[in-house]
């Protein structure tokens, strides 16, 4: 633009467009003790533009999910009197998204190789197709900033205090990630949380479904209890050994319990600066 007046009216509005965008994301925290949980929720990706070109580029891998919240997050802070950030876990979708397979996938059933390469752009056509995890399965199990201290424990999670029923005072149920596999099954990335009095409880989901194929979920649950001076992280990853009819439209609160293979599990303490673990 050479008209200096023209260029100052596109530069205000795309001032006023980029105010506009970021005032749609919602943002909600609550404290709670020495930790300050802050959520973050956007509208979807768009399909065009520079704000998904950007994220493209930022992975390896051919395609994306068809749904990605890339400005949905959730963290968990541990935090000074004046909320001042000391280290923080937290859980968005770059990051898991980063940790997909860009070069092998361990899964083929008879639809895999059509609708992987009907996900292939044109100019992609041109070049010989490239193995990739098209499930968008990630080992994700958040981002970790600030001087943690993390170490093997037996602990585990106490059942029994996951059980209560106390008042629930901070509610989260946000999605990452989503992609419908050409109408094949699911592969979603979700998170719920709840903050009590008491403590506070995250479960972060990586729900597989291929229709004809398997099932898999890959769990990180994080645990924290009023007096303990850690987190408790819980990993399991499990997947079905076969598939069974019953497992059509099987939904992610309940997949869970169809998996019969457990292929990982491991329980980790994770300790913030300065604080003494008990």
């Amino acid at each position: 633009l050479t008209d200096p007046v023209l260029f100052r009216t596109y530069l205000i509005g795309l001032f006023c467009q980029t105010l506009m965008e970021q005032a749609c994301v919602k943002s909600s925290q609550h404290r709670l003790d020495d930790w300050l949980i802050i959520l973050k929720e956007h509208h979807i990706l768009k399909s065009l533009g520079e704000e998904r070109e950007a994220f493209e580029r930022s992975l390896e891998l051919p395609t994306i999910p068809e749904m990605i919240f890339d400005q949905n997050s959730l963290s968990i802070c541990f935090c000074q009197p004046n909320n001042e950030q000391i280290c923080k876990i937290e859980f968005n979708a770059l990051d898991a998204l980063k940790l997909v397979d860009p070069k092998n996938i361990t899964i083929e059933v008879p639809f895999a190789k059509d609708w992987r390469d009907s996900r292939i752009t044109n100019q992609e056509d041109i070049l010989p197709h490239k193995p990739y995890d098209w499930t968008f399965t990630t080992p994700y199990t958040g981002t970790l900033s600030g001087p943690w201290s993390i170490s093997p424990t037996s602990e585990g999670l106490d059942m029994e205090y996951l059980r209560r029923k106390d008042p629930i005072r901070f509610f989260v149920n946000t999605t990452l990630y989503e992609d419908e596999l050409g109408d094949n099954g699911v592969s979603i990335l979700n998170i719920k949380f709840r903050a009590m009095s008491s403590g506070f409880f995250l479960l972060q989901r990586f729900f597989l479904r291929i229709d004809g194929g398997l099932i898999r979920v890959y769990d990180t649950r994080l645990q924290w209890r009023q007096n303990d001076s850690y987190l408790i992280r819980d990993i399991r990853r499990m997947e079905s050994s076969s598939w069974r009819e019953d497992m059509v439209g099987i939904s992610l609160e309940i997949a869970d319990q169809l998996c019969d293979t457990v292929i990982e599990h491991y329980t980790e303490k994770l300790v913030p600066p300065y604080v003494n673990s008990s």
